[in-house]
Parts: C-alpha cells; sequence; structure tokens
C-alpha cells in the first residue's frame, strides 16, 4: 500500500512539473534543458470509435538520438468550448470519448522538456443503407430487419423506427396488414454519436386467396330449382364475402334465374384487407319440367294404329327415332333421327348438347342443318336463339 502511495505522489509530481514547464513557457521547451523535443505532428484528428494512435511515434529529440515509447510520456487532458484545459481530467490514457484535448509529451528521463499538441475526437456518424426503391413483401411474409440496415454504430446508439400508414397513424411495431407505409428510421444522437434519420417505404402486397372451388363443368336443373354455389367454396380467408352472378345473351344478375336457358355461372370470393379475390366459373343448364318423350307415345298398352304412333310424315322410313317434347315453333328445329340429333337453323345459331349428368357432350355453331352423335337416354339441347330442350334417344 506504501509503495502504491509513492508512486501515486511520483506522477503527480513527474506531471506537474511536466505540466508547470509546459503553461509556463508557452509551448516551448525549458532553456535550461540541453536537449530538446518537438512533434512532426501536433494536430490529431480522430472519430470515436477508430483506433489507438501511438503519440511517441511522432516525437524527436534535438540531438538526433532515437527515442521509444518507454522514453515519453503523454498526458492528456480536456478542453472546455473556450479552450481552457480542465486540469482535473489529467490522464495519460488516451482519451476514447468525443471531445478536444491539450496534450503535453514530456521526456521520462526529464520531465521539464516538453512538447504541446491537440488531440480532437469527432462524434462518429452512423450509417443507414436502404434500397432506394423501398422494400416489399407479401402479406404472411417475414418482418423486413430494418435494424439490420444500420451500420457505424459505434457508441451502440438506440435505434428507433417509426411506421405511418396512408392515414397518418403510427405504429412502432412493423405492421403486418397489406398496406404501404412510409418508415422512418433514427439512429439516436449521443455524447459519442451524431444522429441520423433516414426514410424509405414498406409495401406489404395482400396475399393471394386460399379459396378452393369444388365445381364440376356444368350442372342441369329444372325451371323452378336453385343451386347454392356458395357451398361449392372452401378454406375462405377473413370471412370473405362471396358473389355468385348469372350471365346469359350478354347479360348479368345476381339474382337467381327462373327461365330455361344456359347459363355462365361465375362465384367470387371478393378481396378482403390482406386476401386477393379469386373466381370460378362453372354452367347452369335451366330446363322446363320434364314431360312424356316417350316415341311420342303414352305408357298405355294401345297398339292400335294411330297417326301419332312414333313417326311423321317426315320421319315414316325412321322406326328409331323419337319425337322432340313440345317443342315450340321458332327458327330452328330439333329432331332425332337414326339416334342423331339433328338441328337445322334459319341462321347462325351457337348449340351445345348436355347429358342427363349435365356434362357437354357437343358444342358447335350450325348455319343450316348439322347432325350430332347423341348419347342413349335423356339429353338436354340448349340453343342460343333461347331454345332449351330435353329430349329422349332411344
Amino acid at each position: 500500500m506504501r509503495k502504491s502511495i509513492t508512486l501515486f505522489i511520483a506522477f503527480c509530481f513527474s506531471a506537474a512539473l511536466c505540466f508547470a514547464n509546459s503553461n509556463n513557457n508557452s509551448n516551448r521547451n525549458n532553456s535550461s534543458s540541453s536537449v530538446t523535443i518537438s512533434l512532426t505532428q501536433t494536430v490529431f484528428d480522430l472519430t470515436f470509435g477508430s483506433s489507438f494512435i501511438e503519440i511517441q511515434k511522432y516525437v524527436s529529440v534535438s540531438n538526433g538520438s532515437t527515442v521509444t515509447s518507454d522514453d515519453i510520456i503523454v498526458y492528456y487532458y480536456s478542453m472546455d468550448d473556450d479552450g481552457n484545459d480542465d486540469e482535473s481530467s489529467l490522464t495519460t490514457v488516451q482519451p476514447k470519448n468525443a471531445g478536444n484535448y491539450h496534450i503535453v509529451v514530456c521526456l521520462a528521463s526529464d520531465t521539464t522538456v516538453t512538447a504541446d499538441a491537440y488531440f480532437y475526437v469527432a462524434k462518429v456518424t452512423p450509417e443507414v443503407t436502404v434500397d432506394t426503391e423501398g422494400y416489399t413483401i407479401t402479406y404472411g411474409d417475414d418482418a423486413v430487419d430494418f435494424e439490420a440496415l444500420v451500420s457505424n454504430n459505434a457508441d451502440d446508439a438506440d435505434i428507433t423506427i417509426v411506421y405511418t400508414d396512408a392515414d397518418g397513424n403510427t405504429y412502432t411495431e412493423q405492421p403486418t396488414d397489406a398496406g404501404e407505409y412510409t418508415v422512418t428510421i433514427t439512429v439516436e444522437g449521443t455524447s459519442n454519436s451524431e444522429e441520423v434519420t433516414v426514410t424509405t417505404t414498406l409495401v406489404i402486397n395482400k396475399a393471394a386467396s386460399n379459396a378452393i372451388f369444388d365445381l364440376d363443368e356444368s350442372y342441369t336443373i329444372t325451371v323452378g330449382d336453385a343451386i347454392d354455389f356458395t357451398e361449392y367454396v372452401s378454406n375462405v380467408d377473413e370471412n370473405a364475402e362471396i358473389t355468385v352472378t348469372y350471365e346469359v345473351n350478354g347479360e348479368t344478375t345476381e339474382d337467381n334465374p327462373d327461365e330455361a336457358g344456359e347459363y355462365t355461372v361465375t362465384i367470387t370470393v371478393e378481396e378482403t384487407d390482406n386476401y386477393s379475390s379469386a373466381q370460378g366459373t362453372t354452367t347452369l343448364i335451366i330446363v322446363e319440367e320434364e314431360e312424356d318423350i316417350n316415341n311420342g307415345t303414352d305408357d298405355s298398352e294401345d297398339t292400335g294404329d294411330d297417326d301419332n304412333s312414333g313417326s311423321t310424315d317426315n320421319d315414316s322410313d325412321n322406326s328409331t327415332s323419337t319425337a322432340i317434347s313440345n317443342i315450340e315453333e321458332s327458327a330452328s328445329s330439333i329432331k332425332v333421327v337414326s339416334g342423331k340429333i339433328i338441328i337445322s337453323t334459319e341462321q347462325a345459331v351457337k348449340v351445345s348438347i348436355y347429358d342427363a349428368a349435365g356434362r357437354l357432350t357437343a358444342k358447335a355453331t350450325v348455319d343450316g342443318t348439322a347432325q350430332f352423335n347423341a348419347t342413349k337416354g335423356i339429353n338436354i339441347v340448349v340453343l342460343s336463339d333461347g331454345t332449351t330442350k330435353k329430349i329422349l334417344v332411344k
């Protein structure tokens, strides 16, 4: 303990001699000494966080002898805004904190030999490097690590990030809802670090809908019936609204159709705050109520000769032909001959033929007369002129 006190007193005495000499001689070496020292550089600029500077390397002596670090003592003390020394801050440890410092260099062998210099430590300026185009992710993706964009934060200054939406609302936690946000990244100022603020953008796009459409190619019902197509959609996101539209002859409605015809059905899962919309389509065929279509006769056992016994003047040579149920007079005619469906039109008409299960078996445009192979049993013929009929092919 006594030895430590002795060393401390010696240090204070040496420093006092060194600084007294420095102050009394106004930065000039003591003229009573046969040796003088000087610095090849008298101003040292450093930035907080930079490497240590070995001041001793810049010292030279007047007699040209070589000096080592052990031959030189360097003292530092801080200066106030007016350039005055704070003598209570005296230290031999090179300062790290930002500020202005006075350096006094002494020979270890003769503390009356001194030289002066100045040591400035500037605040560090952190860097925030952002993409000039901003950042785009999709709803459900991992958050963007904006703190990782900050570098050269030597004083470990606090980083604050504020997100502002289109309505001016601000958040300190990164939003997850779809939208466009202004991102303000601030590295807080400290005694050793400058404050830095940078802005960028964050766009969170809506995710694709997860809706599943379990739809057949077509559905056939009778006038007066209806199908709830919303029941064919599952896995709907965020309780999205589902709308169903029916289109025929260029006209669209959301009401369930009640007239015979072929309708294009579009089921739409509407977009939500975070999910895009999705659509599924199918075909709805509505026919008149099924009537007696068994070869133009009823189910009775009457087999007498009758003009309506299953043949007509036009089909007298075809014993297998089937009458068409209650065809209304129109510009088009539909007949069954030898197991084929014959359609005649006075102008171009689009034709769709479906089997009893609602599967599309033929689709064409007829301008004149055309025949189609038919599936045995019930067939539904839909013409774009508004004719929709259910017929039986044997």
